[in-house]
């Protein structure tokens, strides 16, 4: 993905120099999408603004700061201990500085994306590598091929795996985990657009393999009714809040809007099919469907040609994967990932075509 330059100038005001600097330096290694102008002297402040405040969009300061100002169309948010957002921009918006600080952050992004319109690709990714697996194809070894990439983005850094199927099975992939937040909970979190750091964040939890998961949920219909408008905003809350440096999106097997949006939001599609007849011609039989135009992804697409019987070349486009007994006879994935070094390098090879997009 091609870095976007800075779009939003945002004056910090801000009386404490620690806090400052340590928070000035975060956002600016984590950020691209705005710059933080920071003052700990409020009349130095003040001057900056008088003579220059057409440069900016946006002020973050103490609110007597805020009061001595007029209101003009500029986006006023108030250094607070909570976190409001006015529907109403020409209102003042409260952000908790007291919280830590990537919190902080995605506080922050989410009040500037609600009123500045910041650039939809960039606030969607920040820093993660973004993966989504897809195939027309069941049986295919679409999840485990996910989810063993999940694990090899895992020893690189925080890597979190996620499935969009409408019914997922996941407890054949890793042992289920102890989450603080149920799965029916996350669900009307994210229904109801409930506030990311409080009702969606926490379910984000760490299994035994080091993978980052969400809680699974009992109801399957009332899985299956997301819609993509949903998903999306679970992603942008993970993107934004949950400081992942890797998400694995694992789709079912049906493309659609849900598939059109993961896509979207991705470096890289994986379209997983096995080398045989069946899965040569559930692919060929995508490509060939005039309505896969609509859905094609936007990002760029590498296949995966799974449980190969015959040695073949690995390509720009494509990453064969050999047959391999040791996924059915291991005790888990992550020992797989450790004793096959086929799947191993096919794994890091698709980390490193997602970083190549960057």
């Amino acid at each position: 993905m091609e870095e976007i330059a800075v779009s939003v100038q945002i004056l910090f005001v801000c009386p404490d120099p620690y806090f400052a600097e340590l928070f000035t330096n975060y956002a600016g290694n984590a950020q691209h999408e705005f710059s933080l102008l920071c003052f700990t002297d409020k009349e130095k402040a003040l001057a900056f603004y008088q003579t220059k405040g057409d440069s900016l969009q946006a002020l973050l300061a103490p609110q007597p700061f805020l009061n001595q100002l007029e209101q003009e169309d500029i986006l006023r948010i108030c250094l607070s201990d909570f976190t409001q957002r006015s529907e109403n921009r020409a209102e003042l918006q409260h952000l908790n500085i007291y919280q830590q600080r990537r919190d902080i952050l995605a506080d922050l992004q989410l009040l500037l994306g609600a009123h500045l319109g910041l650039n939809r690709q960039c606030m969607a990714h920040g820093h993660t590598h973004v993966l989504t697996f897809f195939s027309t194809q069941g049986g295919s070894g679409k999840s485990t091929l996910a989810y063993l990439t999940a694990l090899r983005a895992a020893q690189e850094g925080k890597s979190a795996y996620i499935s969009l199927e409408s019914a997922p099975f996941t407890d054949v992939l890793y042992p289920p985990a102890q989450c603080a937040v149920r799965g029916e909970e996350l669900l009307y979190a994210i229904r109801d657009r409930q506030d990311p750091v409080k009702a969606i964040l926490p379910a984000l939890t760490q299994n035994s393999h080091n993978v980052y998961v969400l809680p699974s949920c009992q109801s399957l219909q009332d899985l299956m009714e997301l819609t993509a408008e949903n998903w999306k905003f679970l992603l942008e809350s993970l993107f934004n809040g949950g400081g992942m440096d890797y998400i694995i999106l694992d789709l079912g097997s049906e493309l659609n809007s849900v598939s059109r949006m993961a896509f979207d939001h991705s470096d890289l599609a994986v379209a997983v099919y096995t080398d045989d007849p069946m899965g040569r011609g559930k692919r060929d039989r995508l490509l060939q469907d005039p309505n896969f135009s609509q859905l094609r992804p936007a990002c760029p697409c590498l296949e995966v040609r799974n449980k190969c019987r015959q040695k073949l070349p690995a390509t720009d486009a494509l990453i064969p994967v050999p047959f391999s007994k040791t996924i059915g006879s291991a005790s888990s994935l992550s020992a797989v990932l450790g004793g096959n070094s086929d799947l191993f390098s096919a794994c890091s090879q698709l980390l490193q075509a997602a970083g190549k997009e960057r």
